[in-house]
Parts: structure tokens; sequence; C-alpha cells
């Protein structure tokens, strides 16, 4: 049956899983840094770098990218392999087999398993620690073991260091000077970061040569420490937003493990607490410090569109340590209906597969990667790209180390941070030759003015990124620096005639993509369309703006200023008409969208038409 598990969990997910570089949050980066051995972002991933770049020599097939993915793929198969033999302990071969699909074949579970991230080898690592606290003497030889391997697997995703209180519980805190010395034995690998950035790979975020580096990689102490965004994230709580957090916690459980397995895991835990054991205090404590303590510590906004993506992969840490619970309420179950196992467990795995595993196959989805490449196409030979966000940058650097293509773009990053500066001037001495600042602004002034002076080609993902002041004009996927006037924008404009996506008309459309990252991906062309059809008008083109603005709204039919600057090209030909109809159009669309419709209600009370 645990061979069963892994090659149908192995084969399903095997022929769904991203076929390049996926649009889902870091993959590119990592992807980059396990094609070249490089650091990744911070805190730097070197156990999850290492392996994969093991895996990747070893399977012959594809793209660095579609490898990477598919060892995501071998660590789910190997997670729910591992799960089911530890939740023999708790429940008959049929429930254990039940509770460990109900895992296998949650949401966040099978998009991750899709891409090139370090959720599931996660994942695999504390299904191992379940199996050995489930079906393991806490001996010396066993914590030994749990706690070398925690401090390798710190390094791979550090939130495992939620199951430390409850293996000391296990322990009943013995043996915790050994714990600690085999965890630092494990955690001797993050070696990795200072020896290798020592050679200089081409990816080496943070330059972590010396102590302070070194530290502040580890800590991600230029990258928001304990936030897991930046900006959104905001340390300081109230009772209210406390419980608010709890809530979302909820909810979030409730569309990962559906109310089947929430009932069933209410119905293992009540009996759990009939006769508490020290295996039962090791459950709680890591489901309550991985789920709602954490999210209470993420503190993101609860109603933005992003806090739940960026949450969700912490899902599957808490959930796997509630299994336990799930599997004795499915036994509970099965026992009640007196049926035997068989038909509840079909009847059970039938409504997950019908209704809960996610239908998307990605195979052949090169969204990411046609995006990189368009942005390639954008930039002429010698560009920059200055602070790119993470989604644009991770692409670029991908296509860059793992395929070698375009090796002439220079990624501005990091340019606030001494590592970066430094790392800038001892790879690219040719653009601020024998110059040294004293601090980062001077740094970026002196660099941004370099690139206009010398007419090295300087683009952003986003105008705002550039200094106040500092013209610039869209280009293709990106807005360039500098003058775009006249004739010398039109002959500009021919690069969108190279770019090549794939899919008709409702594969591109923003809206019908179900995956938040890829949505966030495909906005990007939308919003390009959009700042073109504006310069559009600002020339007097106004077919040509209205060709560019209706493309981007029948891409993403909730881009509010794309409806806004339609109905203002409208405006500014002075067919009053056609405008009100255009904004009536608009606020029919955005009904039930309070933000949007606000937008365009506002832009339209401006025109003074009423």
């Amino acid at each position: 049956m645990t061979l069963l598990i892994f090659l149908s969990s192995f084969g399903y997910l095997l022929a769904r899983a991203y076929g390049a570089v996926a649009p889902y949050r870091d993959s590119g980066d990592l992807v980059a840094a396990a094609s070249c051995l490089g650091i990744a972002h911070p805190p730097g991933y070197s156990f999850y770098t290492l392996l994969t770049h093991a895996g990747m020599d070893l399977i012959p097939l594809g793209n660095l990218a579609y490898r990477a993915n598919l060892l995501s793929c071998l660590w789910t198969a190997l997670a729910a392999a591992v799960l089911y033999k530890a939740l023999k302990s708790f429940a008959g071969p049929a429930a254990a087999f039940l509770a460990a699909a109900v895992w296998a074949l949650s949401p966040a579970v099978q998009r991750l398993s899709l891409v090139s991230e370090m959720y599931t080898l996660h994942a695999l690592l504390c299904a191992v620690i379940l199996y050995h606290a489930c079906r393991s003497e806490m001996t010396l030889k066993v914590l030994a073991f749990l706690s070398c391997l925690i401090g390798l697997a710190v390094l791979n995703q550090p939130t495992v260091v939620f199951v430390v209180p409850g293996l000391l519980i296990l322990s009943k805190g013995r043996r915790l000077p050994w714990m600690a010395l085999f965890g630092l034995v494990g955690f001797s690998l993050a070696l990795y970061y200072p020896l290798r950035s020592m050679r200089e790979p081409l990816l080496d975020w943070g330059d972590p040569e010396n102590l302070r580096s070194f530290w502040r990689l580890l800590t991600r102490a230029d990258y928001g420490g304990l936030k897991l965004h930046p900006e959104e994230s905001v340390l300081s709580w109230s009772a209210a937003g406390i419980w608010t957090q709890v809530k979302f916690f909820l909810v979030s459980e409730k569309t990962e493990l559906g109310w089947l397995a929430a009932g069933a895991a209410l119905i293992g835990l009540s009996l759990d607490l009939k006769k508490p054991r020290t295996l039962s205090f090791f459950l709680g404590t890591t489901i309550l410090i991985s789920g709602p303590a954490f999210f209470i510590l993420s503190n993101l906004p609860v109603h933005e569109e992003t806090s739940r993506p960026i949450l969700e992969p912490y899902l599957l840490m808490t959930n796997l340590f509630a299994l336990p619970w799930i599997a004795m309420g499915f036994e509970k179950i099965f026992s009640a209906a007196r049926l035997g196992p068989v038909i509840p467990a079909a009847a059970f795995l039938a409504h997950f597969l019908l209704f809960r595993t996610p239908a998307e196959n990605r195979r052949h989805d090169f969204l990411a990667w046609d995006y990189g490449k368009n942005l390639m196409r954008t930039m002429p030979a010698g560009s920059s790209i200055y602070e790119p966000d993470d989604t644009t940058a991770f692409v670029i650097s991908s296509l860059q180390v793992s395929e070698k293509k375009r090796t002439d773009i220079a990624l501005l990053t990091g340019l606030r941070t001494l590592w970066g500066y430094e790392q800038f001037m001892r790879r690219r001495p040719d653009v601020l030759p024998g110059m040294s600042f004293a601090d980062a602004p001077s740094f970026i002034q002196a660099l941004l003015t370099r690139h206009l002076r010398t007419a090295r080609p300087l683009f952003a993902d986003h105008p705002s990124k550039f200094p106040a002041g500092l013209e610039n004009h869209p280009e293709g996927l990106l807005v360039r620096a500098g003058s775009g006037a006249g004739a010398d924008f039109v002959k500009r404009q021919d690069v969108w005639e190279f770019m090549v996506e794939r899919g008709d008309g409702a594969r591109l459309c923003v809206d019908q993509n179900g995956e938040f990252f890829t949505r966030h991906l495909l906005s990007r062309v939308s919003a390009a369309l959009n700042n073109t059809g504006i310069a559009w008008q600002g020339f007097g083109r106004y077919d040509l703006a209205e060709e560019r603005l209706k493309r981007a709204i029948v891409r993403d039919p909730y881009l509010a200023p794309a409806w806004v600057n339609l109905g203002y090209n409208a405006y500014f030909q002075k067919d009053y008409k056609l405008t009100k109809a255009v904004f009536a159009r608009a606020s029919e669309n955005f009904k039930g969208n309070v933000p949007g419709l606000r937008n365009v209600e506002e832009a339209f009370k401006n025109l003074n038409l009423e």
C-alpha cells in the first residue's frame, strides 16, 4: 500500500507539473540558485539548493526548471507515503490512507507540488519527524537524528523550528545539550553560504563572505526580518486584530481541508483529549504555533488579495501535524457507520477527487517563460533594469543563469544594501569606472545619471520605480528612462510585434485564471498595454490608444485604469455620448467591486458631464 501511494501520487503530479519556470512566487530564483549552485534570496535555502542541484543532474528530462518542478512532485509523493506509515499508528489502513489522501489532495499541496519551491521538501522532512514522533521511543539515537534533521531542515524552510517546543515535550526536556549539539551539526551546512560566496557564483544574494553579511542573510535583515511582506506585515497587534487573524486561519483551514476532514479532525481531537498523552501535546503545540500563532505573527491584512497566497504554503505543515487526529476521526466514523471501512473511505476519497482537487494541468504552461522572453525582447543589447519586482527579476535571472539567455542584461537589484553596492561595483566596473560613494542615494543617483549620459538603455517594470522628475515612457512590457518623443516612440513600439504568447483569448484573460500568481503575471501585460494607450493619447493618436486600451480590458476586465482611460479617450475627441457609454459600461462591470467602482465613478465625476 505504501508503494502504491507513492507511485500513484508521483504519477498523478508528474503529468501536471509546469513544463518550464513557474509563475509561482520565488520559483525563478530557486531554479537559478540550484542550477548554478548559487545563493538564493534570504535566508538562502542552501539545503534545497544543494539537493535540487543534485536532482537536476540525475533527471535526464526537459529543461532545468522542469526538473526542479519534478523534484517537488517527488517530495510530495514521498511525504504521502511516509504519512501513511506514520498514521497507521493511530488508525487502520483505510483511515490512514484517507487521511494521507486528504493532505495530498488539498489545494495548497497540489499547487506547490507543481512548482520549484521548497515547501514540499519541507513537508517531507516534517513527515519524517512526525513518523518518528509517532512510532519511536525518544532514545538518544532518535533525538540525535531528529535534531540533526531539524538543523538541516532550517536551511530549507526555517518554520521547521515550530516543531522544537513539541519535541522538547516529547523528550520531557531530557538530553537538551545533546539535541542542541546535533542540531548544530545539521545546521553546519550553513557554512555553504560563505564558502560558496567566496567563489562568486552567478547568483550571490547577500554576498555573505563575512560574519555581518552572513548573519543578515540568515535573519533576512535587509528584507523585513520576521515580516512575510515588507510593507503589508505590521508587527503590532490588538485584541480585535488577533481575533481577525484567528478567524482568517480557520477560514483558510476550511478551504484546505473541507468540512468532512475538518469534522474528522474535531472528532479525533475530542477522542485524544479524553486520554491526553505526551504525543497529544506535541501535536497540539506544533499546530498552534505553525497555524494560528503564525497567522497572528504575520499580521497580514486579511482583505488583501495577496494575503492568502502568501500564507497558503505554511498550512502544509499545520495540516500535516493534524493528520493523526483526522485519521482517528475517520476510524471513529467507520466504526459508527458499521459498514466496514471500504465504503466510507471510497465515498470520502471520491468527494476529494471530484470536488476538491484542482483541475489545472500546468504541463504545457509556459506563461512565465514567455513573459521572461518577452521582457528580453523589450530590452536592446546592453540594457539594465532598475529595481525590478520579484516576478520580473526572478524570471529574468532564471533564464540568464539556467538557460544562458541574454546575460548582457544587468539586473540592478539590492542597490540600497551594502552587499548590493559592493557586488555591483565589483562585477560592473565599466558602468561607474573608478568611482566610490559614501551612501546609497549618491550611488543610485550616479548610476542612473551614468546610464542616461552613456545612452545605456535603462528600464523599469513600473514608472514609479524611477525617481520623480526622471522622464520615462512605456516600451513593450517595461518603461524606459529618457525621452520618447515623436518618431522615436513610434519606432520603439515595434517591439510588440515580436512578442509571443501562447493560448487563445480565454487562456490569456486574467480573471479566468484561478491561480493568484499566474493572474498577477498576466496582469503585467494588461498594465503595459494600458500604459502604451496613455502614451498614444499624449501623441493624439486616439485610434491606436483605443486599440491598446481595448486589448488591456479584454485581458483584464477588472483593470479600472484601462476603463477610465478608454472613457478619457472618447472625451479627448469630444465624443461625450461615447464617453458616458464607456463609463456606464464600466460602472456596470464593477458592481460588487468597491475599489474599482469608486475609481470609475470618481474619474467620471471629474469630467463634469453629468
